[in-house]
């Protein structure tokens, strides 16, 4: 049937499951179908690289394919907006020993946004070689990641000096502490991370950095330099050790677990059992719960990554909100400052101020995405693979096909249905 037809297999007795791919061929169900419990194989094409005349546009982003993990991206930001606004309105919110917020260990979100970092650029960018052409590669990759941090970074700031200065309050914007924390593991993880690293190395470290923080503060809420490094660099190489078995489980997808893999209502369980323990931790913080939440985040993003069940699918509604969610963790405190300055936080009910906050946040956020960080974004990496290409001599994403998402392995697909890479 060709290289990029699709074959359903139904999880029925008649269909031996041990020979997977011996095809009954029939169409796939539309993407607005009603979910089937059914396993789908494809097999795709490699993706051609971009034609010169683009710019040699990057591939594109894992995370765009990863649906549902954009939105719980998105849904992190929001908490973290929530959890800082705790701190003007501590008349409305319960209060912790150290801090003003509805839940206790909301601060817990950046660590998320770490480990969900590291297995998407492990899924992005697997490299395994030091050679001439891996360090060019490796060499574009650190640029990608610096423009695609940056510049929102220094907009961010460039605002909040200008309010400060108008409104003769701190000019400082005091959540973007995590943003030179991850341009630096970036550049880490260009220079050092290798496909040929076993999986245990990224688990002990993940482990040690981690174990060592809580022992010595009996909680993760570091962020001062030296100690938010060890910190957010645990979460990170956690992340990577999530995608390698992310991919590991890919792979038994396709032999005995399959029946697993794609029960719609296992997976449905599993992801809202994944996310409510997650919501547990940060609003009942007991022991070492510090220690246990970035293990739980990797879980759950590798629950969500593969995406068969109801929960994963619903969430695709809240696309946009993972789209804009760098912009939203970069804008909120800005966006804050003026609402207080002219007492528009003062409603005497949660939802009030939430409600007033967010109705500003959130169009402010899609107005500076799509007019400044996405654009900018994009000229840039337009002019990084243009300076490649004069200086190496050579398109660099024909030289690596590893370097092109697989996307047989992260389409967004109806729960209940297996996607797997023959």
């Amino acid at each position: 049937t060709g290289s990029s037809a699709m074959a359903m297999f139904h999880t029925s007795p008649a269909v031996p499951l041990a020979l997977p791919y011996t095809a009954i061929a029939q169409p796939a169900a539309s993407h607005h179908a009603a979910p089937s419990r059914s396993l789908m194989f494809v097999r795709l094409p490699p993706p051609a690289p971009p034609p010169l005349d683009s710019g040699g546009a990057s591939p594109k982003s894992a995370l765009q394919l990863f649906v549902p993990l954009e939105s719980l991206r998105g849904l992190a930001a929001l908490t973290v907006t929530v959890w800082h606004l705790g701190c003007m309105r501590s008349d409305l919110f319960p209060q912790d020993e150290d801090k003003m917020c509805m839940a206790p260990s909301l601060y817990l979100c950046v660590d998320f946004f770490l480990v969900l970092s590291g297995f998407v650029l492990a899924h992005s960018y697997p490299f395994s070689t030091f050679d001439v052409v891996g360090w060019q590669l490796r060499a574009r990759f650190i640029f990608y990641r610096l423009v695609r941090l940056l510049p929102m970074y220094c907009f961010a700031k460039v605002v909040m000096y200008i309010l400060g200065t108008r409104t003769h309050s701190d000019t400082a914007n005091f959540a973007d502490w995590t943003v030179p924390q991850e341009a630096m593991l970036s550049i880490i993880f260009g220079l050092v991370i290798s496909s040929a690293i076993p999986v245990t190395v990224f688990v002990m470290l993940g482990a040690i950095g981690q174990a060592y923080i809580v022992t010595q503060f009996n909680r993760l809420w570091q962020y001062n330099d030296e100690w938010a490094t060890v910190r957010l660099g645990s979460s990170f190489v956690l992340g990577i050790a999530a995608q390698r078995a992310f991919s590991a489980f890919t792979e038994l997808a396709g032999g005995a677990w399959a029946p697993v893999a794609g029960d719609s209502r296992l997976c449905t369980v599993i992801e809202g059992a994944s996310f409510s323990w997650v919501v547990y931790i940060f609003s009942h913080p007991f022991m070492y719960s510090d220690f246990i939440a970035p293990w739980s985040f990797a879980a759950m993003v590798i629950c969500f990554a593969w995406g068969g069940g109801w929960v994963s699918y619903g969430l695709r509604a809240l696309q946009l909100l993972g789209t804009i969610s760098y912009s939203i963790y970069l804008n909120h405190v800005a966006v804050m400052t003026v609402l207080w300055k002219y007492n528009l936080l003062r409603s005497s009910t949660v939802a009030g101020v939430v409600g007033v906050y967010w109705l500003a946040l959130l169009p402010y956020s899609v107005a500076t995405y799509y007019l400044f960080e996405k654009p900018l974004n994009t000229a840039l990496r337009r002019m990084i693979n243009s300076a490649c290409r004069r200086t190496f001599g050579h398109d660099l994403d024909t030289l690596d096909p590893k370097l092109q998402v697989d996307t047989t392995k992260v389409i967004s697909r109806e729960p209940g249905q297996l996607i797997v890479s023959l």
